[in-house]
């Protein structure tokens, strides 16, 4: 994305603001950006049977979780199943809970 397109879309709602306004805006933000580290980790826990709820991240370390790509669980077989990701989960019926 170029600054000219950034620039249309800032005046698509703010018609009035200048060119040098929001230059300083785009390259304070950038700035802002790299403060900031990326880390993909990969994990395993292991499953507890009726155990429905499990912590995640690193208790020994400050590491937060923010998303979460992709779950998958070890099957009887011995193969990994990828769980599809839930949407819509007000839709979601426990039919274990009484």
């Amino acid at each position: 994305m170029t600054f000219k397109e950034i620039l249309s879309r800032v005046r698509m709602v703010h018609p009035d603001a200048g060119e040098t306004y929001v230059k300083a805006l785009v390259n304070d933000a950038l700035l802002d950006l790299r403060k900031y580290k990326v880390v993909r980790r990969r994990m395993k826990i292991d499953t507890v049977e009726d155990q429905r709820w499990y912590n995640i991240g690193d208790r020994n370390s400050d590491l937060q979780i923010d998303k979460i790509y992709s779950v998958s669980y070890k099957d009887s077989d011995g193969s990994y199943r990828y769980i599809p990701r839930v949407t819509n989960y007000y839709n979601i019926v426990n039919v274990d809970e009484k």
